[in-house]
């Protein structure tokens, strides 16, 4: 059987409690390959899971999952993980906003098995890391962490720290990064990271 392939693009999931698979969640099925690009996670809310925005799990070797410019922006889990729960899978980090989002441990990203890997560019008001009060991944060059100047509008647009979250600066946007943020507007140098325009 092929690995399946997905791509979502400029999809808003802003809802308290969302019922899928899971309370809370967006939820991958094994065996396939997924990317989000340009999306908002907000306000989702796992009361008795893992995984505020998303849980991702699958058989290893096979998923991979690449998360570019999206906004997790006030997710929760009463469990691990406020926005993405991680479990044999290999996952991708590029350009993402990470603000708000709590959980009893792990209040960005928990990596109960698999590989959780940032490519730069990723802003979170945590600090950088695999332990219990971070962010769940290793900092590489670009990324920006403990950030708290950010304050976001109704529609999930952040605003007051355009030094921190312009990270993506220099002469072109990282290989297959989305072009545009989740409104259709063009995402010039230098551009914010997530999935809105400050």
């Amino acid at each position: 059987m092929m690995p399946e392939k997905c791509r979502v693009a400029g999809f808003l999931v802003k809802i308290l409690t969302v019922r899928l698979i899971s309370p809370g969640k967006v939820r991958q099925a094994p065996r396939g390959t997924l990317t989000l690009e340009s999306c908002i996670f907000s306000d989702n809310q796992a009361s008795s899971s893992n995984g505020g925005a998303i849980s991702i799990s699958g058989v290893s070797g096979i998923d991979n999952v690449t998360i570019r410019g999206c906004t997790f922006y006030n997710n929760s889990s009463a469990g691990q993980a406020g926005a993405i729960r991680v479990s044999t899978v290999t996952v991708n980090l590029t350009g993402n906003l990470f603000f708000g989002n709590t959980a009893a441990s792990y209040p960005v990203i928990h990596k109960a098995s698999g590989t959780v890997t940032s490519q730069g560019y990723n802003v979170s008001d945590k600090a950088a890391g695999t332990g219990n009060a971070a962010t769940g991944f290793a900092s590489v060059t670009g990324d920006v962490f403990s950030v708290t100047s950010i304050t976001f509008d109704g529609d999930s647009k952040p605003s007051g720290a355009s030094a921190d979250i312009k990270t993506l600066t220099g002469g072109s946007l990282p290989s297959g990064f989305p072009t545009t943020y989740f409104d259709g507007t063009s995402r010039s140098l230098p551009a914010t990271a997530g999935a809105m325009k400050e």
